[in-house]
């Protein structure tokens, strides 16, 4: 799990500031380390449904250039 959540972050291109505050919205800690299993869980959850709203962000914004 901790290695998913530093993959997510790293496709994210957070910032370092930027991981640190998402992961405390996400779970209350700021490091992964201070974290339980189910919290690395529900940081991994948050981070792949950012990722999610980040790539349909994406494909609205090539539909409304392209007309699709």
């Amino acid at each position: 799990l901790l290695a998913r959540v530093h993959d997510l972050a790293r496709r994210l291109d957070l910032q370092e500031e930027a991981y640190r505050l998402v992961l405390l919205a996400l779970t209350g800690k700021r490091t992964c380390r201070d974290m339980t299993e189910d919290e690395l869980f529900q940081a991994a959850l948050g981070l792949e449904e950012l990722l999610r709203e980040r790539e349909d962000n994406s494909a609205q914004a090539l539909r409304r250039e392209f007309g699709w």
